[in-house]
Order: C-alpha cells, then structure tokens, then sequence
C-alpha cells in the first residue's frame, strides 16, 4: 500500500514533471506578440538566453495584467469608502483607477516562485489581489500609514510560494508526515480538480487545524518584501 509521503512525491512527479524534464525548467513563456522580424533580430544583438528572459518577463506582465483585469471585474463598484477615504491623498490618475490596478508593481515573481510556472504565478496573483481587496474593504487606517499597513498584509508568503518549497522539498527527500498534510492543503487550494484526482483521502493530522496552522506560520516565516 501506498504510503502519504510516496504519494506527496508521486503527485509532484505527475503534476510538475521530474527534476530533469520538470516544465519549470523547460516551459516556454506565455507567447508575447512581436513585430515580424524582431525577434531574430533582437536575438542577433542580444543573444538567445536573454531573448528568452525577456519573453519571460513579458509574460509574466502579461499574467499580471489579466489577472488584474480579472479581479476588477469581480468587485466593479466595491471601492466606494476607498474612494471617500483616499480622494485628494494620492494622485489622481491612481485615485481614478482603484487599489486592484495599484497593486500591480505587488505581482511582480518573487524568488520562491520558480520561473516559467504560469499556474502558480497565476494563483500567486490571486493570492496577493484578494489581500488587496479585503484589506481595503475592511482595514481601519488613516492616509499617512495606509501603505506600511498594505505592505504588512502583503508580505506572508502566498499558497504558490510554499508549493514552490514543498515540491523541491518532496523531490529530493521524503516529507515528514506534517508537511505531507500542508502540501496536500496547498495543492488542494490551488487545484482542487487534479488534487481530487490524484489524493481522494486527505492524509491525518494529529489535530483539527494542525496543518492550516503550520502553513500560516510558514507563511509569515517566508515573508517577502513586495511593491
């Protein structure tokens, strides 16, 4: 019978790849349009590698942007009090557009993200944006310490950050039964359906809320500097 640690490392291995072939490695960019020619171009002064880290990048603004877009759509007339609360405090162009599209230079990849990985960097976004959004719509503040509080909110790691950690931890040596419990709750935050699929029976926690509570403190233990 199977054991929970074979199968925290065998739902890395179904799900990310192997370490050699694994598609953090090795997946392309999300496609960024280019002007005909400009890409050969651009690679003839610049080199391949770089090429490709720029595409990167690209992508991952082109991730950032759409999940922003995605996240206004849900709360369109949500910022009422931000509105009553920030008019006159901060310039008008970012008054205009609301908190969610502020929050943009917040979404840039941190170093716990592995790169190439646009699921996670998706679900990082996410993550990040409805920090935003409950922040503002319940956080008692006054303009002058509005943004050392954002900050504070925004600083744990996300749920894709520690997935990053686990999945490399889950490679190269066995999870202790704790851990199994906090990688099989992330993954099933972040996608359920394959999760389900993969583990039908959520593996044992010595207590109710042992793992919910490990996966908080080590997402203040990894905190990141953001913004």
């Amino acid at each position: 019978m199977i054991t929970q640690t074979e199968l925290a490392t065998q739902l890395t291995l179904d799900f990310f790849g192997s370490p050699e072939t694994s598609e953090w490695l090795t997946a392309e960019p999300p496609a960024v349009e280019l002007p005909d020619g400009v890409d050969s171009v651009i690679r003839d002064l610049i080199g391949h590698g770089l090429l490709t880290t720029l595409k990167r990048t690209f992508g991952d603004v082109v991730t950032a942007e759409t999940r922003i877009e995605r996240m206004m759509a849900q709360y369109p007339d949500g910022w009422t009090r931000w509105n009553e609360q920030m008019v006159n405090a901060i310039p008008q162009d970012r008054f205009k557009k609301g908190p969610i599209w502020n929050a943009f230079r917040t979404l840039r990849p941190s170093v716990l993200l592995p790169e190439g990985d646009t699921r996670l960097y998706e679900a990082h976004c996410d993550e990040l944006l409805q920090r935003v959004v409950d922040f503002e719509q319940t956080a008692d503040y006054v303009h002058h310490n509005r943004e050392a509080k954002l900050i504070r909110v925004l600083a744990p790691a996300t749920s894709a950050e520690l997935i990053a950690g686990f999945v490399e931890a889950s490679v190269a040596t066995p999870l202790r039964a704790l851990g199994v419990a906090c990688y099989y709750q992330l993954f099933k935050q972040i996608f359920p359906a394959e999760t389900a699929e993969i583990w039908p029976q959520p593996p044992h926690e010595l207590w109710p809320g042992q793992a919910e509570g490990e996966i908080q403190r080590l997402k203040e233990k990894y905190s990141q500097a953001r913004g």
